[in-house]
């Protein structure tokens, strides 16, 4: 493409490129204005989602401000120096002060998100351990008890009727495993031991119980802080990542503003 081509399609595409970026620009703070309604700024849950989103968006206006920029300079190379104007009215300014701060603001974010999940951690652990601990108590209350005790007596009186009835007890010798045909046999020669193989297995079956209770405690714990770290370590590099990618473009591009050759002229020319 020839030069005199470029400078043709260079007022289009100096145009489409700050529009473009404009729109990115304003849509983004839009989103960020609109998605933690409503504001809850004591909720440190709702803290945690907000700046979750923010920082998943946050690359959106860096785009705007990099397509802005970039239409400025393209209008700046291809179509001349445009007339000299001061600073608060020129968009790259203002562009450049919305890069600092927001530079300012994910920065911000870092310490105040690592601390509210670590919080929030500490406080989700706290109420899988009190979840447990009463489910443990139940284990040992009187209702679980007299439960236990009712499908006791429920077993007891089966084998019993079973063991009574000669027929019955000998066809259920023959059709069960060996295992249980003397164990049938143990209770029908010491009638104790139908009491000790229940309490046996009410004690195991309160063992099995607690034994899961700790289990599944450990998982949740696990699962917990591997979720916690996963977004501590996800949201709060991504945060800093996008400070420092906002403070040396804003900080940098308004240094070098003020140390621009001419600024001063223009400047003076526009008073």
């Amino acid at each position: 493409m020839s030069v005199i081509d470029s400078r043709q399609f260079a007022p289009i595409a100096s145009r489409a490129l700050k529009l473009t970026g404009i729109l990115l620009i304003l849509s983004a703070i839009v989103d960020f204005l609109v998605l933690p309604i409503p504001y809850q700024f004591l909720d440190r849950g709702w803290r945690i989602n907000v700046v979750t989103q923010t920082v998943e968006r946050g690359i959106i206006p860096m785009i705007g401000i990099a397509l802005l920029l970039l239409g400025f300079w393209v209008a700046d190379v291809y179509m001349g120096k445009p007339k000299p104007v001061k600073k608060y009215q020129d968009l790259r300014t203002w562009a450049l002060i919305l890069s600092s701060l927001l530079g300012l603001v994910y920065l911000l974010y870092v310490p105040m998100f690592l601390n509210d999940v670590r919080i929030q951690n500490k406080r989700t652990i706290q109420q899988i351990e009190q979840q447990s601990q009463q489910a443990e108590e139940q284990l040992g209350s009187e209702e679980f008890s007299q439960r236990l005790e009712q499908q006791q007596s429920q077993v007891r009186q089966q084998i019993q009727n079973l063991l009574q009835s000669e027929e019955n007890f000998q066809q259920a010798l023959e059709n069960v495993p060996q295992e249980q045909a003397q164990r049938l046999q143990e209770f029908k020669e010491n009638p104790n031991a139908l009491d000790q193989f229940l309490q046996q297995q009410a004690d195991n079956f309160r063992n099995r119980n607690l034994t899961q209770i700790r289990e599944r405690e450990q998982e949740l714990k696990q699962e917990n802080n591997t979720e916690a770290l996963k977004n501590s370590i996800r949201i709060g590099f991504s945060s800093l990542l996008l400070a420092i990618a906002y403070i040396m473009v804003g900080w940098l591009g308004l240094k070098s503003v003020k140390s621009a050759p001419g600024a001063s002229a223009r400047t003076a020319d526009s008073k």
